[in-house]
């Protein structure tokens, strides 16, 4: 009995700690917002509302060479369909930068701006025999929204069709201040709160950046 508890309780533990569906690093400017996103290919429809049909070929199969060749602007465009960022500064109209798909089983480093950049910019992957399913894959998307106060109070919307676990990464002016998880309700924003004049000092009490 003691085995089958013990047992139990770590599969428990293993699901309180489950993964964020969405990953999210933003980074706020003088005059910009810049939106990264992460998440499992397969999720695209339930938290942007799109389908993930617009990445594969007619046989349902991802070309690695057919991104670097045509790029991924107009899918990234597709996903903010029904995104909205709602600014105090009175203009809060996103567009995309670009789409990327890694393996789910590739370890894509995702902390930074940087790191955001490049796993959605870079791939120097050779096409498998088989190209990959969207099932195999996760996305990798940046948005900007441009010219804008990114230091004023905003809202980010996206139309998740059901109750989402986000894991937000915030920097102001590339500089990290905090790391939150939330759960939010299919459509409910994500508060962007208005930043300070001293917001330089915050990432000295802020949570670590490895927080989980």
């Amino acid at each position: 009995m003691f085995h089958i508890t013990a047992i139990s309780s770590t599969l428990s533990a293993h699901a309180a700690v489950a993964g964020p569906d969405l990953q999210i690093i933003l980074d706020r400017q003088d005059s910009s917002i810049e939106v990264y996103a992460h998440l499992a290919a397969a999720d695209i429809d339930t938290v942007f509302g799109v389908s993930a049909a617009g990445l594969a070929g007619s046989d349902g199969r991802v070309s690695y060479g057919a991104f670097r060749e045509s790029g991924t602007y107009d899918f990234g465009k597709t996903m903010l369909n029904d995104v909205t960022l709602f600014s105090a500064d009175g203009s809060g109209d996103l567009d995309a930068m670009s789409v990327m798909v890694h393996p789910t089983d590739l370890q894509v480093p995702y902390q930074t701006p940087f790191d955001a950049v490049l796993a959605m910019s870079i791939c120097n992957v050779d096409d498998p025999i088989e190209p990959p399913s969207i099932d195999d894959l996760k996305i990798y998307a940046g948005f900007v929204a441009y010219p804008i106060d990114g230091h004023a109070r905003a809202t980010l919307a996206l139309p998740n069709k059901s109750s989402l676990k986000v894991k937000i990464i915030t920097f102001i002016n590339s500089v990290y201040v905090s790391t939150q998880i939330l759960t939010l309700d299919p459509g409910q924003p994500i508060d962007l709160p208005t930043i300070p004049k001293n917001h330089w000092l915050s990432w000295l009490t802020s949570n670590s950046l490895w927080a989980e």
